[in-house]
């Protein structure tokens, strides 16, 4: 009844309610979104759309579903947490609707930039970390970081927590991570990156470090 409930509701009250239905189907079944770079992909363990507001192109084949997303999972072994705007693209196929990539796209983009710059951080490589900037400036300071030194150096960095709120053209995201020297000795600290979108990407218009 799950599977064919958005299709029946296309038919009986228009694509408004399908695509809403949609995601409220998520909630319950939960989502699994790639992440490239990723081993793992990001998982739910609980997610909510509110606030859906559905706009259908003049030729019926395309739409799109902005909305609220509160949202808790985890990549791997860090924990994400995220509130704030989603912009879901769909499109016909069939009798039904489907999603153009994933339902939480933003979302999905914001994890990708971070698991970008935390490959980039744990090789120590500060041309990949700069490309991830949205402007020279930005990059060059975090080739001056003091944490990238330190895993230069040989220390270890290991993110444990990303808490975003997703604003309409920007994120901000807290990270928890853990930098140790070896297993014996390690410490705990928090940093705080903005992420602006830029074309069809977040970079980082912030510190990076």
């Amino acid at each position: 009844m799950l599977v064919y409930a958005p299709s029946i509701l296309d038919a009986a009250a228009g694509p408004d309610a399908a695509l809403q239905s949609i995601l409220q189907g998520a909630e319950s079944s939960g989502l699994s979104i790639d992440v490239p770079g990723s081993p793992v992909p990001l998982r739910s363990r609980r997610l909510h759309f509110d606030r859906v507001s559905t706009h259908l192109e003049e030729v019926g084949q395309t739409a799109l579903a902005r909305s609220t997303l509160d949202f808790e999972g985890q990549l791997g072994s860090i924990e994400v947490s995220s509130l704030g705007v989603e912009r879901t693209e769909f499109e016909r196929q069939g009798n039904g609707w489907q999603p153009r990539d994933c339902l939480a796209p933003r979302l999905a983009a914001v994890v990708g930039a971070l698991q970008a710059r935390r490959r980039a951080l744990e090789k120590a490589d500060a041309e990949a970390l700069g490309h991830l900037a949205v402007s020279a400036e930005v990059g060059r300071s975090a080739r001056e970081g003091d944490l990238l030194r330190r895993i230069a150096s040989g220390q270890s960095y290991r993110p444990s927590a990303w808490y975003i709120r997703l604003e309409r053209d920007t994120a901000l995201v807290t990270e928890w991570y853990e930098i140790a020297a070896d297993e014996h000795a390690s410490e705990t600290a928090k940093t705080r990156l903005t992420l602006t979108w830029q074309g069809s990407q977040f970079l980082f218009s912030g510190s990076l470090l």
